[in-house]
This record gives C-alpha cells, structure tokens and sequence, in this order.
C-alpha cells in the first residue's frame, strides 16, 4: 500500500494502514486479555500467600516498524519463570520462531511457553512434540518417536529445533506444553474493559405490603 505523502516522517502509522490491520489489532487485544487473566491469577495466589513473591514482567516489542508496539509477558513465581508467548492464532512461521529463540531463553534461566487462542495443526503438532520429549530417554529416542508417528507436521518442527549442545530434548523440555486461552477471556474495546462474568442478580425488596 502507497505511504500517505501527508504524514510526517516516523509518525505512527494506522493499523490499517500497515502490515497486519485488524488482524494485528486482534493479536495484540488477546495480548492484553491473557495479560490480565495472568495478573488476577496472580494476586490470588498471593492472597492465599502474603510472604511469597509473584511478579509480571511486560517487556515492549515493536510490531510494526514505525508502526504499534506489542509486548512480551514474563511470569515469575517459586516454582518457574516463563516467558509467556502469545498467539491468537499461531501459524507455522510463528511457531518456527518461537522454537527459533529456546537456546536464548534456556541460556538465561527462562522457560518459554506459548499461550493460544485457536488450536491448530502447528500448535498440537508442537503439543505432541514437547510431550514426545519429556517420553524420550534421549535425542535419538525422540527422533524415532517423531519419526514413526509419520506426522509431517511435528517432524517440521523436530528439524526446525536450533542444533545446540544440549540437544532437541533437553530445549524441547524446557519449553513446557502449549496452554491453550480461549481469544476473548476478557471483553475488550478501545473504550472499556470489562470482565465477563455473569451480571449480578436484582436484588428483590418488599413493597412492605
């Protein structure tokens, strides 16, 4: 699409007017909604434990150049640190990049999880993966199993796993399984946020007849 002469160089762009349009919009409301399910988890948790530390991390990335800002969700409590990728809905090239970043985030002490919105061939065929990894005894173990289940699919992203020292198990281990949200946990607008649990009932008073 031609670049509107009339606005200034560097403004920020419309949705509509780059890459993505509303299906960008869309990403990044199921960002905000997870975001938000995620932090009154949290803080019920920490009702329940007062002493215990809980935290969210929401680290920004560009969307689009020049364009909308998305962000990374990290989630940090006793047990794990996970660095929340999240998808409306993933496609192959997403899912790629996500198994693209595992040596990165094992390097520094993180787990990644991806966290979507639709189930799809590449988000249970990366389900089966990572369960077919915690199954194995050992890498050859895990290509075998990948192997024999004649999937496409999952031996895609078995190849698309980063050579590293530690081998396709040991990443695909610290990955941990696809959770699966439903795309509007939250009602969002531009105008309001709104949780959607159910309308409190009309209270009923006596005409003291």
């Amino acid at each position: 699409m031609p670049v509107n002469e009339d606005r200034p160089a560097g403004a920020v762009q419309r949705f509509a007017d780059r890459a993505g349009g509303p299906a960008l919009y869309e990403g990044t409301g199921y960002q905000t909604g997870v975001a938000i399910s995620r932090a009154l988890a949290l803080l019920l948790r920490q009702q329940q434990s007062p002493l215990t530390v809980f935290r969210l991390r929401c680290e920004s990335r560009s969307l689009v150049p020049g364009g909308q800002f998305g962000f990374d969700l990290g989630e940090v409590t006793p047990e794990t640190d996970f660095e929340l990728e999240m998808k409306a809905s993933p496609v192959r090239d997403e899912i790629l990049e996500l198994l693209a970043r595992l040596p990165t985030a094992r390097d520094s002490g993180r787990a990644l999880r991806l966290v979507h919105g639709k189930v799809t061939k590449w988000t249970e065929a990366l389900d089966l993966l990572v369960r077919n990894s915690g199954e194995a005894a050992n890498d050859d173990q895990l290509i075998e199993l990948v192997h024999a289940s004649n999937e496409t699919a999952r031996q895609t992203l078995l190849d698309s796993v980063p050579v590293s020292a530690v081998g396709p198990k040991a990443l695909l281990n610290s990955m941990g399984t696809p959770e699966f949200l439903a795309r509007a946990p939250l009602n969002i607008s531009s105008s309001r946020c709104r949780p959607c649990w159910p309308a409190r009932p009309a209270v009923r008073t006596s005409s003291g007849a």
